[in-house]
């Protein structure tokens, strides 16, 4: 059976499966049945909180923001996008990676200027972003960006003007990025639907 027990404390906007069958989840709370564990939270198969990965998260307040994304990279990272700019102090604009253990992963330093709505990681480990953003790394790149393996961004690829997107709330821009296969991304969001060869 699975029970999270008390579960989130607030909204869970973001779910990760890993590969041992765990789930980590991400979203507005500050605490997971009881525990405190900022914005994101590892249950086991079981449903039971992971606590050492919830005390190496938030030995203080863990995000300063929401989570809206969670995917799996490498099997062993977790690349994570929200609204927020800090993650226990260390400076993180809405993009964060962490170890599997809950460890925030001090080399990934990819930024963006707004939002970030959806991660996806293709086979190759690099990572596919959507959001309300305009720049990425300080880069242009208008709510659709890829970055490579270790968060720089990826110049083999530009979305151009990217989505047009006239929605102004919290999930303005690129909402949703999937991959049927390595060479092929399917990004929507408001009033797009964009498909990109590479």
């Amino acid at each position: 059976t699975f029970d999270p027990g008390a579960g989130a404390s607030a909204a869970v906007r973001a779910m990760a499966l890993l590969s041992d069958g765990s789930i980590v989840v991400g979203g507005d709370f500050q605490f997971f049945n009881g525990q405190t564990s900022g914005g994101l939270a590892h249950l086991l198969p079981d449903g039971t909180l992971d606590f050492l990965f919830s005390v190496n998260l938030s030995p203080t307040v863990g995000f300063n923001g929401s989570v809206f994304a969670v995917n799996v990279q490498q099997g062993t990272n977790l690349v994570v996008g929200g609204n927020f700019t800090d993650v226990n102090g260390t400076p993180r604009q809405n993009l964060a990676r962490f170890g599997t253990n809950g460890l925030l992963d001090l080399t990934f330093t990819a930024s963006a200027d707004a939002p970030v709505n959806t991660v996806t990681a293709q086979r190759d480990d690099k990572v596919l972003l959507g959001g309300g953003f305009s720049t990425v790394n300080g880069i242009a790149r208008n709510r659709a960006a890829r970055l490579a393996a270790d968060g720089s961004i990826d110049p083999a690829i530009n979305f151009g003007t990217g989505a047009d997107n006239g929605y102004g709330g919290d999930y303005a821009g690129a909402t949703i990025l999937t991959r049927a296969n390595l060479g092929t991304a399917y990004v929507s969001g408001w009033e797009l639907n964009y498909q990109q060869q590479f």
